[in-house]
């Protein structure tokens, strides 16, 4: 009677600890998931002054401060919590000696919170409050330090927004779990397998205030030479692109069908949607195969080998917020433990007891191929920049050769000829110093220019890589008291990826060298000079300047004075840029004089290279979980067959600092099964 006594008020004490945490459990989750938590973040490092101070192109871990292109999601099969929720009744049962084992599925939701960082995850420092992207053009006054430039995205140069994320993942999964102990065979000897379906829904929840939509055209050169001519809409004609050409807005221009000027091409990867995007798939098959060494009534410890079978999807990078369902086509292979400890059992009732449950395991996800975008080494978000071809002198002499115009070193192309010191000095004819690049041009069925070729930076920098992660612990420990026929459980699950290791194998869309570039920043394609000696008529001339220390807030002329801009001194290795007249066809003079407006070109211009790209954007994840789970049990000792049913909740949190990168999301199940012996 007196132990009865004990075990009640044990119980009501328990049970009253139980919905105290659980109640502070639910307010910390409501406050969190109450709206869109895209409020005000403090960052909890210094980071005012990451980008003056960024190291060489060394794989190192990703600065906190940077945003990646990739965020590698945790599993949505993989969760230790829901898996022992429950179930510790049916399984590991001691002094069986036959078979026997349980069937059970659960069906689960998920949603993520703390949106604004999920952001900065993906777009780092550069965010104003941790959820707003400011968007300007070079000709937009006192522009913020960490705006983007709105040129690269062929908005014009007095564009002016703020852009505004609300990251959101949301899953419904549904799991087969199997458990089969085959003491019958060999005493202590177990395997399971686990079957999750899961359907994910990823946005972006992108928004955008247009402060200013901008009129200004871009001039003559920036972006391209040459726009349609609306009145017959089948030749060219040398005029500024106008603002009706352009994008709307940002939002428009990171959709992936935006084109202007030279860029024919719109960007291929790290798109922008502004709807949802879904996909529902088997989340990689999980084995595990075990043996329990220590098997008392009171408790028990194994070991187990724990493989995952891949089956979800592999990051192919079209958008920058892609959906991934399993771990990415990884196959794994670890070990893992298995333990319990039942420290109290009532005397009277051996069905009424507590104790401590703990499953583990810990897996190396082994090599595989994904498809990536990067960033330029010591240049975040350089990947939405823009690149411009280039083509060796040699190579731009062969259209002009086929015209009947002179092909030699200093004639034979659309190049140009630079000339020192200043101002120019006449060179007889074979004795001019040439770049050792120039813009590549495309050419029409009868040799008539074209273009030149911009694409954006993403285009290149996306790569299929090989990827493999060291380690990936999942660990899950719970309090569980179990009385006739109801259980509870209470627990806390440990998440941790190691970065991943990644080596480029090619680039995505071509399997040859790749081509050369440099990056554009704010130089024009074609620039003003004179044509002929003497000076006598201002003249478009393709050119070879590179901007190599250009950035996704700006290009290097808009650092410089207006006259400085203006004759393009910003581009890398500057130098006064001349054409000889007999070399290009006059059809591009201008009709106006200004001899004095001559331009600078790079002698020589600097390539990118793939040696520039930073493939070491990579981050290590960690989460921890807190849980709870309901289950009751039809129990009845002449049936072979045991239902029970239950459900549960859990409450994930990623660190804030953000060297970890990881989804705080919250979740709740219901699970059903049954026990066989």
């Amino acid at each position: 009677m007196n132990n009865n006594i004990k075990n009640k008020k044990f119980l009501k004490i328990f049970l009253s600890l139980i919905f105290v945490l659980f109640a502070l459990l639910t307010h910390k989750i409501y406050s969190q998931i109450n709206k869109c938590d895209c409020g005000l973040y403090d960052c909890p490092h210094e980071c005012r002054y990451c980008y003056d101070c960024l190291q060489p192109c060394e794989c190192r871990p990703i600065s906190p401060c940077h945003g990646a292109p990739f965020l590698q999601y945790r599993p949505q099969g993989l969760n230790k919590a829901k898996e022992i929720a429950g179930w510790q009744p049916y399984v590991y049962r001691y002094g069986k000696k036959d078979t026997y084992g349980t069937l059970s599925t659960a069906i689960e939701f998920t949603s993520s919170f703390r949106a604004n960082r999920i952001a900065q995850y993906l777009f780092g420092n550069d965010l104003i409050n941790g959820k707003t992207l400011l968007v300007q053009g070079s000709g937009v006054e006192n522009r913020h330090p960490k705006a983007w430039l709105a040129d690269y995205f062929g908005l014009p140069t007095d564009f002016e927004s703020a852009v505004s994320f609300c990251p959101k993942i949301k899953n419904i999964i549904l799991d087969l779990y199997t458990h089969i102990a085959i003491d019958r065979v060999a005493k202590g000897v177990y395997f399971k397998v686990h079957f999750p379906i899961a359907s994910t829904r990823w946005e972006l929840n992108m928004s955008e205030c247009v402060k200013t939509s901008g009129q200004e055209p871009f001039e003559i050169g920036y972006m391209g030479l040459f726009v349609i001519n609306e009145e017959d809409k089948a030749t060219s004609i040398v005029e500024p692109i106008p603002r009706e050409n352009l994008p709307a807005n940002f939002m428009c221009a990171i959709q992936g069908n935006t084109t202007f000027g030279d860029l024919t091409h719109p960007i291929q990867f790290g798109r922008m949607p502004c709807k949802q995007l879904k996909r529902t798939m088997l989340a990689d098959i999980h084995g595990t195969f075990g043996y329990n060494f220590i098997h008392k009534k009171d408790y028990t410890l194994g070991v187990n080998i724990h493989g995952v079978f891949p089956t979800g999807n592999r990051p192919d990078a079209r958008t920058v917020f892609e959906p991934i369902v399993g771990n990415g086509r990884h196959w794994e292979l670890g070990l893992g433990v298995n333990s319990s400890w039942v420290f109290y059992r009532n005397k009277d009732n051996e069905n009424s007891y507590m104790g401590i449950w703990l499953d583990a395991t810990a897996t190396h996800l082994f090599k595989t191929c994904q498809a990536r975008s990067f960033d330029f080494c010591g240049k975040p978000n350089s990947r939405y920049m823009l690149l411009i071809e280039m083509m060796t002198q040699e190579e731009s002499q062969e259209p002009l050769e086929q015209l009947g115009l002179p092909g030699s070193v200093v004639f034979g192309s659309d190049d140009f000829i630079l000339l020192q010191p200043n101002p120019p000095v006449f060179f007889p004819t074979g004795s001019l110093p040439i770049a050792n690049y120039v813009y590549k041009l495309n050419y029409d069925e009868a040799n008539n220019i074209q273009s030149s070729n911009i694409i954006p930076a993403i285009n290149y920098t996306t790569r299929l890589v090989d990827t493999r992660i060291d380690i990936q612990v999942d660990l899950a420990v719970k309090l569980g008291y179990k009385s006739e026929n109801f259980s509870f459980d209470i627990g806390y699950n440990f998440w941790f990826r190691t970065r991943e290791k990644i080596t480029p194998c090619k680039n995505y869309c071509k399997n040859e060298p790749d081509p050369r570039y440099v990056i554009k920043g704010d130089t024009p394609l074609w620039l003003r000079t004179y044509l002929g000696f003497p000076q006598e008529e201002v003249f478009r001339m393709i050119h070879a300047g590179s901007q190599s220390n250009a950035n996704i807030h700006s290009g290097e002329n808009m650092k410089l004075s207006a006259t400085d801009a203006a004759r393009n001194k910003g581009v890398d290795n500057p130098k006064l840029a001349w054409l000889s007249r007999t070399a290009f066809p006059s059809v591009y003079i201008e009709d106006e004089t200004n001899p004095d407006d001559i331009s600078y070109s790079s002698f020589n211009p600097i390539l990118i290279s793939p040696l520039d790209i930073n493939t070491c954007q990579s981050a290590m994840a960690m989460t921890h979980k807190i849980f709870m789970h309901i289950n009751y049990a039809w129990k009845d000792e002449l049936v072979r067959w045991e239902p029970f049913a239950g459900f549960g909740g859990q409450a994930e949190f990623a660190p804030e600092n953000r060297k970890y990168r990881a989804i705080s999301q919250w979740g709740i199940w219901a699970k059903a099964g049954v026990a066989f012996k």
